[in-house]
């Protein structure tokens, strides 16, 4: 269908199919052929037909066509517009569009996009190209003669020249037929490409079809491709976009000519537009070692075009190198090559099925995922452990302690530990050491009370971080010695706080250490204080769990008294229930039942409720919720209610007081 020439004067004209589908922005116009000024020729089997662009942007007086050849120079006049009878019985235009062309082209001067649509616009219809006297035929002539043409413009009494050609009559030529066409799907869109048809083709008919329907023209027809004058020979390109995602499209392209006549089409081409969705990233789930292998697991992609999977390998993400294909089946892969306890990054790149494609580069690894393979077999127990006091036999040195080195070779350290007792499980033994020592060496420093008796034993580690089962143990006794032993007279709970008092039998020591004991006799050195200290709180304790302590001395020479007496004691939990606020009554129906409610107290557990009748008090309840309905006694003038806060430990805060009346 004509597009209305009333659009030319509104610029409403649709220039090309790809602008309309994309609104590509670009700085190079399109160029139809000819330029505006030329004259092409097409032979015929008895004469030729002649095409020119309007020369300029209105309509001149009329042309003059000089033809020579076959022993003749033969000229005639033609008017710039055909006859309107002539061009609407003959089908190149309507009486309305007759009368908007020469409305528009009647004017002194046309905007520079107006000029362009009608440069287009006639390139685009041989109807009106026929109704401007812009092509036209020449007939009668001797086949196999050569002819030369001149067309010029006259206007005002001036003659230009427009354009020269020559034309042998004989078979008329078929419109190229553009090169193959090929189609890239993205998302939501198909990019077509071809390459061009060359010749007199101005313009390209583009026919869609989604799925199995007929194709059909894309309006607004035809395509006018946009050219670089860098890269004339580029091709020809489109870009079909808001179109169904994941559906097909098949695509035929055809060209058009100076003279309106259209071409064979291309052969069809179809564009699946699911090769255009981006497929989920390819991630690792499962990193696992096992046995010194790492079991890799991840969910199978559901995407037909998968056809398999490149697993990746490398120790940084710049460093991800293929290890090997997999199926598209695959959910699992054991890595039994990697170094054991050394740590490696592994991710997935997709393998696509032949024919299929996908945005972007699906083979590259995804997000990587960290692994390593793990020694599961424990090592085995140190031996030789041994232990020695300073020389001296105080206890203000270092103890040493000795052992044999493992014979495995993937052995990361030794872990030192203490315990309360020979038969004290793993469980309840301290660790000495917070990370895995490399020697079999050790000197620790002795923070135990005199007399008290040391029990030591040594674990090896894997580089996996396996430990081995302790060794057996070793004991070390500290001697007595030293002033007598404090005693600890005194200790009181507070409010998340326990405090010791104690008293020393002769003077007052160099210093003095607070020892805390554990239920398994373990003891902990919790402060250090100067000797003539005599009181201290430790407030790092959980209020209503019990604790027992012990002090010791140490004289000048740093050589530690004998243990104190045992004090145990139990924190107090002090809370500020706090008042409650807000207390309302409310009548449900006929006056009863009501409904009390009230905010929260800042540490109440509880709240008791309260219901006075004729000055008696009665409990009725204790909630932990902020609200209590009650049904008051029939018969009642009204009924006082109390809410009073609790807190944890059972003590009470401040009320609050309603009344209510029926």
């Amino acid at each position: 269908m004509r597009t209305p020439l009333i659009s030319l004067a509104t610029l409403t004209l649709g220039v090309t199919f790809a602008q309309t589908q994309t609104a590509q922005n670009t700085s190079t116009p399109a160029r139809p052929v000819p330029a505006k000024t030329g004259l092409a020729t097409l032979p015929t089997p008895t004469g030729a037909l002649l095409r020119w662009a309007l020369p300029g942007a209105g309509l001149p007086g009329g042309y003059r066509l000089i033809r020579e050849g076959g022993g003749q120079s033969v000229s005639r006049d033609l008017p710039p517009l055909a006859d309107k009878a002539t061009a609407v019985k003959a089908g190149w235009i309507s009486a309305d569009d007759y009368d908007a062309l020469k409305a528009l082209l009647g004017k002194p001067k046309l905007a520079p996009g107006q000029a362009l649509a009608v440069q287009l616009q006639v390139l685009a219809d041989p109807g009106l190209a026929r109704t401007l006297n812009l092509l036209t035929e020449d007939a009668g002539l001797k086949a196999g003669v050569s002819y030369s043409y001149r067309v010029q413009a006259l206007k005002g009494g001036s003659v230009s020249d427009l354009g020269r050609g020559t034309v042998t009559p004989g078979p008329t030529p078929p419109v190229p037929v553009p090169g193959p066409l090929s189609g890239k799907a993205s998302l939501g869109r198909a990019d077509l490409a071809w390459t061009a048809a060359g010749g007199l083709t101005v313009g390209y008919r583009v026919y869609r079809a989604e799925g199995d329907a007929a194709l059909t023209l894309q309006q607004p027809s035809p395509y006018f491709p946009t050219t670089s004058p860098k890269n004339p020979a580029a091709p020809v390109s489109l870009a079909d976009e808001r179109l169904t995602r994941k559906a097909t499209y098949r695509y035929q392209v055809s060209a058009l000519d100076l003279f309106g006549r259209e071409g064979a089409r291309t052969a069809v081409l179809s564009v699946d537009l699911r090769n255009g969705e981006p497929l989920p990233p390819a991630l690792i789930t499962r990193a696992i070692g096992v046995k010194g292998t790492l079991e890799l697991g991840w969910v199978p992609a559901t995407d037909p075009r998968v056809g398999g999977y490149l697993l990746y390998r490398g120790l940084t993400p710049s460093d991800l190198k293929p290890l090997t294909t997999l199926p598209a089946t695959a959910s699992a892969y054991t890595d039994r090559s990697g170094e054991v306890a050394r740590s490696y990054l592994y991710a997935l790149g997709y393998v696509l099925k032949p024919g299929t494609d996908a945005p972007g580069e699906p083979g590259r690894p995804g997000p990587p995922t960290q692994g390593r393979a793990i020694n599961a077999v424990a090592p085995a127990a140190p031996q030789g452990l041994s232990a020695t006091l300073p020389p001296d036999g105080s206890t203000d040195g270092k103890l040493h302690l000795t052992w044999k080195a493992n014979p495995e070779s993937d052995l990361l350290g030794y872990l030192v530990l203490s315990a309360a007792t020979p038969e004290s499980p793993l469980g309840e033994m301290a660790q000495l050491t917070p990370q895995p020592i490399t020697g079999t060496v050790i000197n620790l420093p002795l923070r135990a009370a005199a007399g008290s008796n040391l029990y030591y034993r040594v674990q090896a580690v894997n580089t996996s971080g396996v430990a081995s089962v302790p060794s057996a143990p070793v004991s070390v006794r500290l001697p007595e010695s030293g002033s007598d032993a404090p005693v600890l007279g005194r200790l009181s709970a507070g409010d998340g706080r326990l405090t010791l008092g104690w008293s020393y039998r002769a003077s007052a020591p160099a210093s003095v250490e607070v020892f805390r004991q554990s239920p398994n006799g373990a003891l902990t050195l919790v402060a250090h204080l100067p000797g003539s200290a005599l009181e201290w709180s430790d407030t790092h304790v959980i209020p209503l769990l019990p604790y027992a302590y012990l002090v010791t001395t140490l004289n000048a020479a740093g050589k530690r008294s004998a243990a104190s007496n045992v004090m145990s004691g139990t924190p107090r939990y002090l809370a500020n229930v706090g008042s409650v606020s807000g207390l309302s009554v409310t009548s449900v129906t006929g006056g009863r039942p009501v409904e009390l409610a009230w905010k929260p107290a800042p540490e109440a557990a509880a709240y008791q409720v309260f219901r006075t009748v004729n000055g008696t008090p009665l409990l009725l309840a204790t909630v932990a919720t902020l609200e209590y309905r009650d049904t008051p006694p029939a018969g009642t003038g009204g009924a006082s209610y109390r809410i009073v806060p609790i807190g944890l430990d059972g003590m009470s805060g401040e009320g609050a007081d309603v009344d209510w009346r029926p």
